[in-house]
C-alpha cells in the first residue's frame, strides 16, 4: 500500500504555521493558545481523513476507524503536536500526521482492518508525558498541580484543551484494551560531524495481517538535528511494505 507523501508533507507545513517562527521552527508550549489552536486544527484533519474524533477526559484527541470484526481491541497509532520553546516542526507532528495519513490511505484504498484503528494525539508530551500517562493511569493529584511553561497547571491545561481532569479514570487503558501500538521511530546515520541524516519510519506488528510493516517517511537534511526546524528531503510516495 502506498500513502500520499505530498499530502503528509503539506500538512506538516500547515501545522508548522501555528506557533511558527522565522527560523522554520515552532513554539507550541502545552496548554498555550498555539497548542489549543493546533489541537482544533488536527481535529479537522482527522475528520477529513475519515476518522470519528472525540476529546477524551485527559484532553487527548482520539480518532477512530471501525474494523471488520466487532468487539476486538484497537490498533493504536499516534504521537504529539506540542513542542518545546523554539522546537522543530517534525518531531511529534511527523508521527501524529503519519498516523492520520495511514488511516486515511487505508480508507481511500478500500482496506478495512480486522481490528479498529485509533489515532491518538497525546497532549503535553514534551513536559511530562501527561496525555500518555493518563492512559496508563499514572497521574496523581500532585502531578496535576504542576505548572507548565504556559502558566497553567496540568489540571487547568486539560480543561483548556477540552478535557475533564475529574474523569481521568475513564481514559485509562488496561491490559488487553489495546491490540498493538504503532510507534514512530527514527534512526540517525552520521558520516562526519557536519553531515548527518535521519530516516523516520513507522513499525508495527498489526493484527490485520501476519508480518511486520514499515512506512518509510523521508530523510532529514544533512548537518542539522531533526528536532530543530529542518527541511525534509528526498520525498517519494510513502510505501507501507510488509517485512
Amino acid at each position: 500500500m502506498v500513502v500520499d507523501g505530498e499530502r503528509l508533507n503539506r500538512r506538516i507545513g500547515e501545522l508548522a504555521v501555528i506557533g511558527g517562527n522565522a527560523s522554520g521552527g515552532v513554539t507550541r508550549l502545552a496548554y498555550s493558545e498555539a497548542d489549543r489552536q493546533a489541537c482544533l486544527w488536527i481535529e479537522e484533519v482527522m475528520r477529513a481523513a475519515g476518522l470519528e474524533v472525540h476529546v477524551d477526559a485527559a484532553g487527548n484527541r482520539v480518532g477512530r476507524r471501525a474494523g471488520r470484526e466487532g468487539g476486538l481491541p484497537p490498533i493504536v497509532m499516534g504521537s504529539h503536536i506540542d513542542s518545546v520553546a523554539g522546537g522543530g516542526r517534525y518531531d511529534g507532528p511527523v508521527g501524529s500526521l503519519a498516523a492520520v495519513e495511514v488511516a486515511q490511505s487505508l480508507g481511500e484504498q478500500g482496506v478495512t482492518t480486522r481490528h479498529p484503528l485509533e489515532v491518538i494525539i497525546f497532549q503535553n508530551e514534551e513536559y511530562g508525558h501527561v496525555g500518555s500517562r493518563a492512559l496508563a493511569g499514572d497521574l496523581s493529584e500532585a502531578d496535576l498541580r504542576v505548572v507548565n511553561g504556559s502558566g497553567r497547571t496540568r489540571s487547568e491545561g486539560i480543561t483548556f484543551l477540552g478535557g475533564d481532569p475529574s474523569k481521568l479514570d475513564s481514559v485509562r487503558r488496561h491490559p488487553g484494551d489495546v491490540a498493538r501500538f504503532w510507534r514512530f521511530t527514527s534512526s540517525r546515520e552520521r558520516s562526519s560531524p557536519r553531515r548527518a541524516s535521519t530516516s523516520v519510519s513507522w513499525t508495527a506488528s498489526p493484527a490485520f495481517s501476519a508480518g511486520r510493516w514499515r512506512c518509510k517517511v523521508g530523510r532529514i537534511t544533512p548537518g542539522r538535528r531533526p528536532w530543530t526546524g529542518d527541511r525534509m528531503r528526498s520525498w517519494r510516495p510513502l510505501a507501507l511494505s510488509r517485512r
